[in-house]
């Protein structure tokens, strides 16, 4: 790592600006298509002129791309100052992207100044700077771009084992671990757009259906005691009777968290506000960026959404739970009942502890409901990530 930082602050301004439109489409499929009109063809000589390089997105926004070996305070704000008078002229500053590429490391206030700039003027602000470029470029899939431009040889360790896929060997996608790790990430990031656009609907038709199951259950229980029912049972049905009602509870006290998190940040306020403002327009890829440049604010609103999805099962675990031993009791009281149901409810119901097994999955689902959605997940993430930096780059790098 250090030697790839080190190497690059070696490089000229053309090779730089050569590596960031190598390795710019990679780090983000968006930023595919650049023109790079910063160079003299053929060559590594700079020409001068704003930006460096740009495209223009799907969504008819710009991007500008300005890239800098210059490590003098100031240098940097210069460039995206110029990127932004040029997008102003043009009347394409609104939704624009200025992008940095330096092999430095620049100082947080002049980061700081930048972004406050663009966000004045309605664009956006990112960086890659020396240690993030570094980063890249070690990953394997990457390593190419460090031999060409760095002259880093790839070492190759004897625990490495080299797999050699020829013609003859089949593939078989639809086995491979990593097709339906992509599909999580998708039906993932589908409802992450589906959560934030609908919080405040989500939020209250949950909590209502919560409410009233509550209320339903508790009402179930107080039936049974005015008919001196509930006092016959044995211990089981009156578990079986109580656990919705706390079950239904904590249901509503785990989507009530989502609302008041205890982790939050201006980029994901920044996130929903673009979402009131535009819809889905722009939001699946506005995501997908939030998860390269601020991965704690992708794990909060992941783990809302994941939050929201054993709320669900919860919902339907308990709505199976209060179906089954409900019926169970009056089939059970009925004298002489020899329906087909009567006996099955009564066989399972013998060779099954199924409401001891319910209490506990119940309570294991709240909490974990509890954790991801106020936040602490991502919270001790972070923890961790202050106490033990290198295992928990390797493994965000991995997930990149």
């Amino acid at each position: 790592m250090k030697d790839t930082e080190y190497m690059l602050k070696g490089l000229s301004g053309g090779e730089l600006q050569q590596l960031a439109f190598e390795l710019l489409p990679r780090m983000n499929h968006e930023l595919e298509g650049l023109i790079h009109s910063g160079a003299v063809e053929g060559t590594h000589k700079t020409r001068k002129g704003t930006p460096d390089m740009w495209k223009e997105s799907d969504e008819g926004n710009l991007v500008y791309v300005q890239v800098t070996t210059d490590s003098r305070f100031g240098k940097m704000y210069e460039d995206v100052a110029k990127s932004v008078e040029r997008l102003l002229e043009e009347n394409r500053a609104e939704g624009a992207l200025c992008i940095a590429f330096v092999n430095t490391e620049p100082q947080s206030n002049e980061v700081l100044r930048c972004q406050i700039l663009c966000q004045q003027n309605g664009c956006r602000f990112e960086i890659f700077h020396n240690s993030k470029i570094a980063k890249a470029l070690n990953q394997v899939f990457n390593h190419d771009l460090r031999e060409y431009f760095l002259n880093i040889t790839p070492d190759i360790n004897k625990s490495n084992k080299v797999v050699l896929v020829t013609p003859l060997q089949k593939i078989e996608p639809s086995s491979d671990p990593r097709v339906f790790i992509g599909i999580g990430v998708i039906l993932s990031v589908i409802t992450m757009v589906i959560y934030l656009r609908h919080q405040p609907l989500i939020f209250w038709t949950g909590t209502s259906i919560f409410v009233v199951m509550a209320l339903k259950a508790i009402y179930r229980i107080y039936t049974l005691k005015k008919k001196n029912v509930f006092e016959t049972l044995n211990s089981k049905y009156k578990r079986a009777l109580w656990t919705p009602v706390f079950g239904w509870v904590g249901a509503m006290g785990a989507m009530s968290i989502t609302i008041f998190p205890f982790y939050s940040s201006a980029q994901i306020e920044m996130v929903k506000e673009e979402i009131i403002q535009n819809g889905m327009n722009g939001i699946v890829s506005r995501i997908v960026e939030m998860s390269v440049k601020n991965p704690m604010d992708f794990v909060f609103l992941l783990g809302q959404v994941l939050s929201l999805w054993l709320l669900a099962f919860l919902s339907l675990l308990l709505l199976t739970f209060e179906v089954f031993h409900t019926t169970h009791i009056i089939l059970n009281k009925r004298k002489n009942s020899k329906s087909i149901m009567s006996k099955i409810l009564g066989w399972i119901n013998k060779r099954t502890s199924f409401s001891q097994s319910l209490i506990f999955l119940n309570s294991y689902l709240i909490i974990v409901s509890i954790i991801f959605g106020s936040g602490l997940f991502a919270i001790i993430i972070q923890h961790f990530q202050s106490s033990t930096p290198s295992v928990l780059s390797q493994a965000m790098s991995l997930i990149k």
